[in-house]
């Protein structure tokens, strides 16, 4: 039974959005976002309507369990994205290499480089999962909220689908405070921000990681400017 009528209509504009993408030949990560929504749509659609302030469905996810943890529900949800965020990685990779070198650098997939655009994405879901009040919200003047959810969010970016990690996880650690992977994120997506360059920032330097080459400095900057369409795309999506 369709309970949201108004979420036939949005999967019907996203399924053509997917088509028009793939139809001029856009890249793969905005016709698999187009996609992915329009097929969350129709789904949402069946569902009986609870009160939202975004359009990113949590309707799914249970409420935590504060004798557990109180951020238990994070763990689950982040370690179901894994695989898509993967995915999502690799083709922006080739996509990279593609529109902005020619195919002229080797495509070798860093496995930091995954980490690291993992928990980058898994921040934003932590983030969007407090927002629309999943997660109790975080004290960022309380060092053990901030540990904690620092731990959930590396501990799904290290898992692999053979249960084996990506990096160990003394460098995992190394890697997160040097590029501040969750708080610098958290500080990019902040309502205030005139654009979303800081977050594609941290985002291209992740795929960029990933392709081998003595002219991939050449451009760089090139490389940000042709991601910059991916994130804003991705941050919409996600009501940020």
């Amino acid at each position: 039974m369709i309970h949201q009528p108004y979420y036939i209509f949005q999967g019907i504009a996203f399924s053509g959005l997917s088509i028009y993408f793939f139809m001029n030949n856009f890249n793969y990560w905005s016709i698999g976002i187009s996609a992915l929504l329009a097929l969350g749509s129709f789904g949402i659609s069946t569902e009986v309507p609870k009160n939202k302030k975004s359009g990113y469905d949590t309707s799914k996810i249970p409420d935590y369990d504060t004798s557990i943890h109180k951020y238990a529900a994070l763990a689950g949800e982040l370690s179901s994205k894994q695989a898509s965020i993967t995915k999502m990685y690799n083709l922006s990779v080739s996509q990279i290499n593609e529109n902005v070198y020619s195919n002229k650098l080797k495509v070798k997939i860093s496995n930091e480089g995954l980490y690291m655009f993992r928990v980058i994405f898994n921040t934003l879901f932590y983030a969007r999962l407090e927002i629309d009040g999943v997660l109790p919200k975080m004290d960022g003047s309380n060092n053990k909220d901030v540990g904690d959810i620092q731990r959930f969010i590396t501990a799904a970016a290290f898992s692999t689908e053979n249960k084996k990690s990506l990096i160990g996880k003394k460098k995992g650690t190394e890697l997160l405070v040097k590029h501040k992977l969750f708080l610098g994120p958290l500080k990019a997506i902040k309502a205030e921000r005139s654009d979303n360059s800081k977050i594609n920032k941290f985002f291209t330097d992740t795929l960029i990681l990933s392709l081998v080459g003595r002219d991939k400095n050449k451009k760089i900057d090139e490389a940000y400017n042709y991601n910059q369409v991916n994130t804003d795309y991705i941050l919409s999506g996600m009501n940020f």
